[in-house]
């Protein structure tokens, strides 16, 4: 729990989302630093943005299937070690 308006938390959430992601391989794609962004909105792509040896590189680890600002996100999310098949569901109520 977070003591902020639930607007704040939703902006700060989805607007920010890289200053609180984990760093790490269990977490993120990139070696080297990377950028984790989301797209607003149902749809929209979460991306992780990192340069490789020979080109800036962007893949989607997720997809917004409920949007509801301020208080409800849900995200279809998946791991680079889950099977083609696989994903999970990340929802968040604020």
């Amino acid at each position: 729990l977070v003591e902020v308006p639930p607007a704040d938390a939703f902006r700060l959430f989805t607007d920010e989302i890289d200053r609180w992601w984990r760093r790490g391989l269990r977490y993120r794609i990139g070696r080297r630093r990377s950028v984790v962004t989301l797209e607003p909105g149902v749809g929209g792509r979460l991306l992780e943005r990192f340069e490789t040896s020979s080109r800036a590189k962007a893949v989607e680890t997720g997809r917004v299937t409920v949007w509801e600002p301020p208080s409800r996100l849900v995200l279809e999310w998946r791991a680079v070690n889950f099977a083609p098949d696989e994903s999970t569901e990340v929802e968040v109520l604020f």
